[in-house]
């Protein structure tokens, strides 16, 4: 049951020769500044419905108790994970928590470079879920064969010295 056909957004909050900026429609958001500053801010365009609306709202303090409670869980996760790595295996929770707590994750589709041959190491990197091909640049002169391309499956042997 969706009433939300769709808004206009404004210049001011008067239309009359105001400058019309676009229709925000179903699944549109606008404030999300709230989020970041909070209520000190102050809006720079004004959204004025063209047909029956609603509206949910999501304020700072809102926002800042689920993210809370999602760093909480993601920093469990972390440890967890970290707990089934050989190296970090004797590592104390309370460890392996601090290390979680200071981790970055980022998201990679199909064909994104992670690391690039040539590039300076600055982190060590782990593959949380998902897999990865690694790629060795050689120099090839005529009759090579092109680099060797190694899988998730292949990866393990890499690690116990079976080949690159």
């Amino acid at each position: 049951r969706t009433r939300i056909r769709r808004m206009s957004l404004y210049k001011s909050k008067l239309t009359e020769g105001k400058e019309h900026l676009g229709d925000l429609h179903t699944g549109a958001e606008f404030g999300e500044q709230a989020l970041l500053v909070g209520s000190e801010a102050l809006r720079s365009n004004s959204v004025i419905t063209n047909t029956l609306s609603v509206f949910t709202t999501l304020s700072k303090q809102s926002h800042q108790k689920v993210m809370k409670r999602h760093q909480q869980m993601v920093m469990m996760r972390r440890a967890k994970f970290l707990a089934e790595i050989a190296a970090f295996a004797r590592f104390p929770r309370l460890v392996l928590y601090k290390y979680a707590a200071l981790m970055h994750e980022r998201n990679y589709v199909r064909g994104d470079v992670v690391v690039e041959a040539g590039s300076k190491y600055s982190s060590i990197s782990f593959v949380m879920e998902g897999e990865c091909g690694v790629v060795t640049r050689l120099q090839l002169d005529a009759g090579t064969t092109p680099p060797h391309r190694h899988t998730a499956a292949t990866r393990a042997n890499l690690h116990k010295g079976a080949g690159a």
